[in-house]
């Protein structure tokens, strides 16, 4: 064995890492893809903070290398730890799979599919669930406005939701599906690879974060958006994220609640997608940098850097 990587959640496994390292002296990189004692979504009891923060005092003390996964992550870890040297911490982002997105498939498999036609309508698609304030209150609130005032055909438009959620999303879902039958699908939990292929189908990918998440937080699923090179209508506070979907020119980012904002940005999409302009707008070469090829070669470089450390 040459080097020890250890990778979270569970952070059960940067406590093995420890182990592992006071056993064998080998060279130890810890890879942080979530906060640990700084997770907002993580319920701490009261007596465990301060064991997780000693814990994780510990295992960054120890650790020859820490990584994680946005700037305001390792410039928090940095505030934290200034006594540890700063090139201890590096950032390797998240990223999506080429060979997952190496070809558009043809369609949803048959047990999925309905009365949707791609190619007739305007597809909104959400893949992933709704939880802890990730909520499609806001913009189902926005497009049930829209379709009552009679500022967007329901014959152009269709929503997919791909996921597992909460019982409030459930109702706010019902709610608009007994408004709107015509307009909404759930298709519920999907495989991962079914998952991708409605993403490659969509026309427009809905990304939902909730306005307390922290600017740092880039989740994997805006990766695999950027990847399938489809237009994304990101509902989220303003921060990485938000930033990143602009840099690739990927669509658009407007403030989680606020309707109006939700309901220009739909109006722009149907409208682009009407006159056939909605595609193709992405930087490819911005995007590309997140392969999970590219980030894996920038994981290699860390590991070869400390094959040559000498264990203390």
């Amino acid at each position: 064995m040459d080097l020890i990587y250890t990778t979270s959640a569970p952070f059960t496994a940067h406590l093995l890492g420890l182990r592992l390292k006071r056993l064998t002296g080998k060279p130890w990189v810890a890879d942080f893809r979530d906060p640990w004692t700084g997770n907002e979504y993580l319920n701490f009891k009261r007596l465990r903070r301060p064991l997780d923060r000693f814990f994780e005092w510990r295992c960054i003390h120890h650790a020859d290398r820490v990584i994680t996964v946005s700037k305001p992550l390792l410039e928090d870890l940095w505030r934290r730890y200034p006594q540890e040297p700063r090139d201890k911490f590096q950032m390797i982002l998240n990223g999506y799979d080429e060979a997952d997105l190496a070809a558009i498939p043809g369609g949803l498999p048959p047990d999925h599919s309905s009365t949707a036609q791609p190619s007739r309508f305007c597809t909104f698609t959400y893949a992933g669930s709704f939880y802890q304030g990730i909520t499609p209150r806001y913009f189902l609130q926005a497009l049930d406005g829209l379709l009552s005032r009679g500022k967007l055909n329901p014959q152009d438009i269709r929503i997919r939701f791909l996921g597992q959620f909460g019982a409030e999303s459930r109702e706010r879902i019902s709610e608009f599906q007994a408004r709107h039958p015509a307009v909404m699908e759930v298709l519920g939990y999907l495989p991962h690879q079914e998952a991708v292929a409605a993403m490659c189908l969509a026309d427009v990918l809905l990304l939902f974060l909730n306005k307390e998440a922290g600017r740092g937080v880039l989740t994997q699923k805006l990766f695999e958006y950027l990847g399938s090179g489809n237009p994304i209508l990101g509902m989220l506070p303003e921060g990485d994220a938000a930033q990143m979907i602009r840099k690739a020119r990927a669509g658009i980012a407007v403030s989680p609640e606020n309707v109006t904002m939700i309901q220009e940005a739909v109006l722009r999409l149907v409208q682009a997608w009407q006159e056939g302009t909605l595609a193709g707008q992405t930087d490819e070469d911005y995007i590309k940098q997140f392969s999970r090829k590219a980030l894996a070669g920038e994981l290699a470089q860390v590991f070869n850097t400390l094959k040559g450390v000498n264990p203390c």
